[in-house]
């Protein structure tokens, strides 16, 4: 979560992409993760899609939460992520 937060608010992302496993148990922990990365999500205006079966959020504030690649597609089909251009890149 340190190294990550500076990332997204550098402008170099266009996307943030979350998996816990289901040993990932820890409810506590994940809702404090997504709350600190959404919030640097949402200030940038990057979506933030968490998925597996950890113990995410039901329903996380400004992230969304897939739970299997269906769901993930349906996603995928209603996003379209930005045109920014990524350092050194023309």
């Amino acid at each position: 979560m340190r190294t990550l937060v500076p990332y997204v608010e550098s402008d170099g992302v266009d996307a943030v992409f979350a998996s816990a496993s289901c040993f990932c148990s820890d409810a506590h922990a994940l809702e404090r993760w997504t709350q600190v990365v959404a919030a640097a999500c949402q200030a940038r205006g990057v979506p933030l899609v968490l998925g597996g079966r950890g113990a995410w959020p039901d329903a996380p504030l400004h992230a969304a939460r897939v739970r299997d690649f269906g769901s993930l597609q349906v996603f995928l089909a209603g996003v379209t992520f930005g045109a920014k251009r990524h350092r050194g890149t023309p």
